[in-house]
This record gives C-alpha cells, sequence and structure tokens, in this order.
C-alpha cells in the first residue's frame, strides 16, 4: 500500500465526515499544509500520526486501506444455534447509542457491540440486499417509556424515511453535533415535524430527558440540504426485564 492511495483514501474519508484540513491538522497537532502534502501523496508520516488521523475521522485505520483488511471478530456475524430452526433467524448489528447514524458514518466499517438475533419476520425483505439497512441500537434514556426503556435494544430500519404521523423514527437534531434522538412524529405540516417522547412521567418531563419536548424541527434544509431529520424507523423493540 503507497501513501499516494493511503492520502487519497484519508481525503475521502475527510470529505466524507465533512472535515476541513485545518480542522484535521488541529486535532492532531500538525500544520494543515502537512495534511495536504499527506492526502496528496507528497508527505511522510510516522505510525503515530496515521493513528492520529484515523482516530479523528472516526474510522478503524485499516479503513484507510484500498486492500480487503483483516475481519475483526465483532464484524463478524455469529453462527445461530436456538432451539427453534435457524433458518427463522437472522443477525443485526448492535451499536452503543443512534449517534452512529449520523452523517458521515459508514456502518460497514463501524465494529459492532454486539449482535442481536431477531425473527427474518420482523426484518424488511429488502435488507438482504443491503445487510447495513437494519440495525439496532441501545435506548440512552426513559424518553418513550413505557414503549421503549433505558437499556432496550431498538431495531432502525435505515431506509425508511418517508414522516408517517404516529410512526417513531430515529430523528437528526441539527444542533451542530449531529445528535439523534429516538422519539414519535407526532405532527407533519409542509415545514415542520413536531416529536415528543411517549413517557407520561412528570419528573421525566421536567429532566434532562423530555424536558425540550415536544420539539419543533424545520424542514428547511439550507445548509443541510444533503441531509434528511429522519435517520430510521423503529421496526421493533426488545424490552429489558425489570
Amino acid at each position: 500500500m503507497d501513501k499516494q492511495s493511503i492520502g487519497r483514501a484519508i481525503r475521502k474519508k475527510r470529505l466524507q465526515k465533512g472535515f476541513t484540513q485545518k480542522q484535521v491538522a488541529a486535532a492532531c497537532g500538525v500544520k494543515s499544509s502537512y495534511i495536504a502534502r499527506i492526502e496528496n501523496g507528497r508527505a511522510n508520516f510516522t505510525i503515530e500520526k496515521f493513528l492520529n488521523i484515523a482516530s479523528f475521522l472516526q474510522v478503524p485505520p485499516y479503513g484507510l486501506f484500498d486492500t480487503k483488511p483483516l475481519v475483526p471478530y465483532r464484524q463478524k456475524p455469529p453462527k445461530l444455534v436456538f432451539d427453534s430452526p435457524e433458518g427463522n433467524y437472522t443477525t443485526v448489528k448492535l451499536f452503543a447509542d443512534p449517534g452512529i447514524l449520523g452523517p458521515g458514518y459508514e456502518i460497514s466499517e463501524l465494529i459492532p457491540l454486539d449482535f442481536v438475533p431477531v425473527l427474518k419476520d420482523l426484518v424488511p425483505p429488502a435488507a438482504k440486499a443491503d445487510k447495513d439497512r437494519v440495525v439496532a441500537v441501545l435506548a440512552a434514556d426513559n424518553g418513550m417509556a413505557p414503549v421503549i426503556n433505558r437499556g432496550s435494544v431498538v431495531g432502525l430500519d435505515r431506509s425508511d424515511v418517508e414522516p408517517r404521523v404516529g410512526e417513531i423514527y430515529a430523528f437528526l437534531l441539527r444542533d451542530g453535533q449531529n445528535a439523534v434522538t429516538i422519539k414519535r412524529l407526532t405532527k407533519i405540516d409542509r415545514h415542520h415535524l413536531i416529536i415528543d417522547g411517549d413517557n407520561p412521567s412528570s419528573s421525566i418531563r421536567k429532566s434532562g430527558e423530555l424536558k425540550d419536548f415536544p420539539m419543533l424541527l424545520s424542514l428547511k434544509k439550507g445548509e443541510h440540504e444533503d441531509t434528511t431529520l429522519i435517520r430510521g424507523r423503529v421496526l421493533w423493540v426488545l424490552n429489558k426485564l425489570v
């Protein structure tokens, strides 16, 4: 693997994430001209510098190589062995939080927290062609209780982004940090969406979990022209036993 190919891969990932050369340089403690030379294949770099760049871009180091890398064991779906016929189940990648659904993230490059066995009937047939269309995340709070509780495993169809009132989606909050929250769509018009959690508890409503909800989201794209507000629809929920 030559440095020109690595440089092209770094540039591609940087642009996917929406970072400038100056931002990468500042995070890695170097000059932006040095990052430019690396991307153009004209600069040598140490392993430490390479790892710092990969870390800032939030991609595994092997993701910056064109050749096919060794696949970490956590990326290998396990063979399912149940009392029920194995053919009735499939595996879905599980991640710690819905933030991985934000812009620039390529699910295939991320090592999952684990794999969740689910009935094939709960996964859209179209997901067979796209292994990362359906993913699972852990619910971060109790804002959607009793439907979804903190720690629940939530299955999301990342390609189902057509807004329908009453459905639960992962929404991108355009707050500068690309935060993602799981909420129910309660109202829609030409210019706005209104989302809210299901938890009726007054204490939860006053806490940080729901104090800003119901929330109005603008459908005006502006600088986020290529970014959809809906990052996926909730297909199923596996709630923790309490």
